[in-house]
């Protein structure tokens, strides 16, 4: 999964405090790329995802998302509601955890 989807957020505006996660961030084991902008975001060349909930500004994030696969042959799977939490771990780092998934460490790209 080396592309990268822009996803569509229902989040009404951004904050500067989160400017920090705007860019492209790279998974240092698989290799897979997430895109994060003022307005939307992505990852995984096949998964969309919107939020549920406001993220709060600041170096924690923690927010209720909806997200759906698209698969290539047009079918898609139910949508799953996680908790996604996103922790700055450093001035280029970040940590990445669905529910209560792994956690996953990004860098800047």
């Amino acid at each position: 999964m080396a592309a990268c989807v822009l996803i569509g957020l229902a989040t009404p505006h951004a904050h500067a405090q989160d400017a920090w996660l705007h860019g492209q961030w790279c998974d240092a084991d698989s290799g897979e790329m997430m895109i994060v902008e003022a307005d939307s975001f992505g990852f995984n060349e096949n998964t969309v995802c919107k939020w549920l909930d406001k993220p709060q500004a600041g170096s924690r994030i923690e927010a209720r998302i909806s997200c759906v696969t698209h698969h290539p042959d047009g079918s898609k799977d139910d949508a799953w509601r996680p908790v996604l939490r996103i922790v700055n771990t450093g001035p280029r780092s970040l940590s990445l955890r669905f529910g209560k998934g792994n956690a996953v460490a990004y860098a800047k790209c």
